[in-house]
């Protein structure tokens, strides 16, 4: 079979934009003619390996410090000395997790400070941006003669902010009258307006399970109470307590 110039120019052009588009040498800095992997035949472009890799749970190295994180894809990253952190932290090396939707359209960011072993969450939706914020536990101190743990924090969403608070109360007296205790008072920033709270978690009295009822006060004030008066009295209290604010 014989060839034109005009037929060879024409299947070299071809050839070329087959190849190009294989090794994903579109790619600013030209270096994507990477090699392939047991699963993945051919070869990756820079943008492929990075995906694979996220998907498998390996983070990329960010090697250069002020790396601005909200400029970044999707995709696992590990470095130091990031940009637009959380306030506090530190330069010890942290894991940064992005996911979401293309054109800047939605963004989730899992910020993991290793060191100090506490995570934040960002979430950008189109103009709406949250900041970071903390899911980490804050203790809350028992009153009136109650003694044990309160614990509440807040739980991030891309629709609304949940409070849980976690509760294991003990109290020697025992409630035994129906009247409104406080048995501890939460942060401003978990407090709620506009609406009042109410549960029924489990208690006990003198070793009898029963249930007493909950009651978020004031905004911030976490109380208790009881239907019925008991001699025996409640002497210990324990259960989730969970809300949107």
């Amino acid at each position: 079979m014989s060839l034109t110039v005009k037929d060879l120019g024409e299947n070299v052009r071809k050839l070329n934009a087959i190849v190009a588009s294989h090794v994903g040498s579109n790619n600013s800095n030209g270096i994507s003619h990477l090699s392939a992997t047991d699963d993945q035949d051919g070869f990756l472009s820079a943008y492929d390996k990075q995906q694979l890799d996220m998907k498998c749970r390996y983070a990329t190295t960010v090697n250069t410090t002020g790396n601005d994180i909200l400029s970044y894809n999707a995709g696992l990253y590990i470095g130091r000395s990031f940009k637009n952190a959380p306030n506090s932290v530190d330069d010890s090396l942290c894991l940064v997790e992005i996911s979401g939707a293309g054109n800047g359209l939605y963004k989730k960011i899992e910020f993991v400070w290793l060191a100090a072993s506490k995570t934040y969450y960002r979430y950008i939706y189109s103009a709406s941006d949250s900041g970071w914020q903390s899911t980490e536990w804050l203790s809350i101190l028992p009153l009136n003669g109650f003694t044990g743990t309160i614990n509440a924090r807040k739980i991030f969403t891309p629709n609304e902010t949940v409070v849980e608070v976690r509760v294991n109360i003990q109290n020697s007296s025992g409630l035994t009258n129906g009247a409104i205790t406080q048995i501890g008072t939460l942060p401003s920033s978990l407090g709620v307006t506009g609406v009042t709270p109410y549960w029924t978690i489990p208690a006990q009295s003198k070793n009898t399970n029963c249930t007493i009822n909950a009651i978020l006060q004031s905004a911030t004030a976490l109380s208790v109470f009881r239907n019925e008066a008991n001699s025996a009295g409640i002497t210990q209290i324990w259960g989730n307590l969970m809300y949107g604010i």
